[in-house]
């Protein structure tokens, strides 16, 4: 999805308010605004692209209501999960977009909050928590040129369908910000297309899942790219879910 087409949607912001949070106020700025105005302020932001992996499933099983329902209810989990942090989320029908104004060090807690969050979901229309599996992409601002809103959107992108094709149920950042942008200084000083970096991601990402099945998961392993000299890639989560004997449940 562009940029343009995320600036004409309508945004959530969640702004701190004294000791509270102001929860759902509208506001007409984009967050592309958002994002440019903080980083040429020089404060830090994390772009979390967020998917429900099994949609049809919960309208299936729960009803379209509840289907509708989920992804408001993820952002206001990761309201509560960021808080005091101020939060801005763009809702879009199985999706959400969310910059978090937060150092990077703190992406990795936030991310595993939403995906076991969702594990046990209320929404208005259910007496009962849904079960719901999620994706996300991460990007932040703070590497060096600094990354422009286009390339946050597609680093964050490109990790969210790494993280899809390998199943879901995980959060990914590939770190190719150089793939959008060459003047972010890439870690390996290597360029891939981005075609070949999300096969090259999901590929070992699938090999990776097979090995780990046999042993504990570990959070926040670098699983580089193949080729020598190749942009290192930053895979979060559980490669081989937890409760690898079943699928990821959607409800």
């Amino acid at each position: 999805m562009d940029a343009g087409t995320h600036a004409t949607m309508a945004t959530v912001q969640v702004a701190a308010n004294g000791g509270g949070h102001r929860r759902g106020a509208a506001t007409s700025e984009p967050q592309a605004a958002l994002y440019d105005r903080a980083t040429r302020d020089g404060d830090a932001v994390i772009c979390l692209r967020v998917c429900v992996d099994h949609p049809e499933r919960i309208a299936r099983r729960s009803g379209p209501a509840a289907a509708a329902e989920v992804v408001p209810a993820l952002a206001e989990l990761a309201e509560r999960l960021a808080e005091p942090r101020r939060v801005s989320a763009e809702l879009l029908p199985g999706e959400l977009c969310l910059l978090v104004f937060a150092e990077p060090s703190s992406a990795d807690e936030l991310a595993r909050g939403l995906i076991d969050g969702a594990r046990s979901l209320s929404v208005p229309s259910r007496p009962a928590p849904l079960r719901v599996s999620i994706s996300i992409g991460m990007a932040h601002n703070r590497r060096h040129g600094p990354p422009s809103w286009n390339t946050v959107l597609g680093v964050a992108e490109e990790g969210l369908e790494v993280a899809r094709s390998a199943g879901g149920g995980r959060h990914v950042h590939t770190e190719l910000y150089e793939l959008y942008q060459p003047d972010c200084t890439p870690e390996k000083g290597v360029s891939l297309t981005a075609d070949r970096a999300r096969k090259s991601v999901a590929r070992k990402l699938g090999s990776r899942a097979t090995a780990e099945a046999r042993e504990p998961a570990s959070n926040g392993a670098a699983v580089p790219s193949p080729g020598a000299g190749s942009p290192a890639v930053q895979a979060h989560g559980p490669f081989a879910h937890a409760d690898a004997a079943e699928a990821p449940a959607a409800d």
